[in-house]
């Protein structure tokens, strides 16, 4: 999973090192099906995950009707505040990597604060890694990934256009391609039999994709010109999404 997660990142970066010299439309196509695919993911599994984990975790602790329609309030409270806490937290992210998870493409200028957000946005999303399924795991790793060709393509840009050598750029490269795998490892230290730390983690990532990917599709519409292209992308990124709770059993 660890190495899926790094592919995704380094094999964007090699694409811009040995071809890509602009943000092409092509890869602006990809940025907008992994939006979609991204956003779709996020609403057909995730948010599920994350309010189905936060009712069942209730039936232990109920003792009667009224504790249990009390609590199940509490719980489904508690799930929409960590998505809401999610969607939040990367918007105030955006101001440190400026948009870079959006495919925004930076000439001149330090990167390095704007990678270092990246770093940490990238770390929070590997959290709930440790507490999945095998086959929860693929799909968010997919998912992650898939989005992550993109951004790791403008990142490589603007380090490239940064005058800095090739091998700082690949350092600063691995950096960002190790933070989710990182991310999972702290989620393993962190996530307790009796703490409810999966449950949180799922609902903060899933605020974060929410942000992520609908800002994506609506920047990709700024223009609000028809292109059947970008609506193609967007639909095969849904239909994908949508394929993926058979492999998930939903």
């Amino acid at each position: 999973m660890a190495l899926l997660l790094a592919l995704g990142v380094w094999g964007g970066a090699a694409l811009v090192e040995w071809g890509f010299k602009t943000f092409t439309p092509s890869a602006k196509l990809l940025l907008a099906f992994s939006g979609a695919f991204l956003f779709s993911t996020t609403v057909f599994v995730w948010l599920p995950e994350v309010f189905a984990g936060a009712d069942g975790s209730l039936h232990g602790a109920a003792h009667d009707a009224h504790h249990h329609a009390h609590g199940a309030a509490d719980s489904l409270l508690s799930a929409g505040t960590w998505v809401m806490v999610g969607f939040l937290v990367q918007y105030l992210l955006d101001f440190a990597t400026r948009g870079l998870e959006h495919g925004h493409v930076h000439h001149g200028g330090s990167p390095w604060g704007a990678l270092a957000g990246l770093v940490i946005h990238s770390t929070l999303e590997g959290l709930p890694l440790a507490g999945m399924v095998p086959e929860q795991r693929l799909a968010f790793g997919a998912a992650i990934a898939l989005h992550n060709l993109p951004v790791s393509m403008v990142v490589a840009i603007w380090l490239r256009e940064s005058g800095l050598s090739a091998r700082t750029r690949w350092t600063a490269i691995s950096l960002f391609a190790l933070s989710t795998p990182v991310g999972a490892l702290l989620g393993q230290l962190w996530n307790q039999p009796d703490a409810p730390f999966h449950s949180a983690a799922m609902g903060l990532v899933a605020g974060i994709f929410l942000h992520v990917s609908t800002t994506i599709l609506f920047e990709n519409q700024k223009d609000h010109k028809f292109n059947a292209e970008k609506l193609a992308v967007v639909l095969l990124g849904t239909a994908l999404a949508w394929s993926s709770q058979l492999v998930l059993g939903h």
